[in-house]
């Protein structure tokens, strides 16, 4: 992972991901004991980036704040009439506010990837939970197994004859229109 801005935490290492998230039957011994500390780490990393979002975005009502003043104050000096229309659109075309709001929309960017991360863990923890149940059905010769795999195909079918059907209706009131 790589430094951020002004020494902040780290942007994400997708190829680092990429191995914390995988598992198969060969590592999933390995994969059930690492879980617990890989949510943790990369709950921890979208804590921090939440934390780096929020603290640029009190920089950017703090810039906000201070030009306000800054042009309220000059346009009042130089006898202009002072709207807040006005003060707003220098405010938002200043090069400091600009700067200020880009860095806070990173941030908020990187903590939104990092609530994705951690998202993932958590659907990780229950596909290896699914999958040791898998494995342990099929060393132990548990013919329901097949039974459920045959009935999660009988609902995908049902799953698709329920979108085409919500299809076919949008283009018929589409056409109705």
């Amino acid at each position: 992972m790589k430094k951020g801005r002004k020494g902040g935490n780290m942007s994400v290492n997708f190829d680092k991901l990429k191995r914390d998230l995988e598992f198969n039957e060969m590592n999933i011994d390995k994969a059930v004991i690492e879980q617990p500390a890989n949510f943790a780490y990369y709950g921890y990393l979208w804590v921090e980036k939440m934390k780096e979002a929020s603290i640029l975005k009190m920089e950017v009502d703090r810039v906000y704040s201070e030009l306000y003043m800054k042009y309220r104050t000059k346009m009042a000096e130089n006898g202009e009439k002072a709207t807040e229309k006005l003060i707003e659109s220098k405010i938002l075309s200043d090069e400091k506010y600009i700067r200020a709001y880009t860095e806070y929309l990173k941030a908020k960017d990187e903590a939104e990837v990092y609530g994705i991360v951690k998202d993932a863990f958590k659907q990780r923890k229950d596909m290896i939970e699914t999958y040791v149940n898998l494995l342990m059905s099929l060393k132990s010769g548990d013919d329901s197994v097949k039974a459920k795999i045959d009935y999660s195909d009988i609902e995908v079918e049902a799953i698709k004859r329920k979108i085409k059907e919500k299809q076919k209706l949008s283009s018929i009131k589409r056409k109705n229109k």
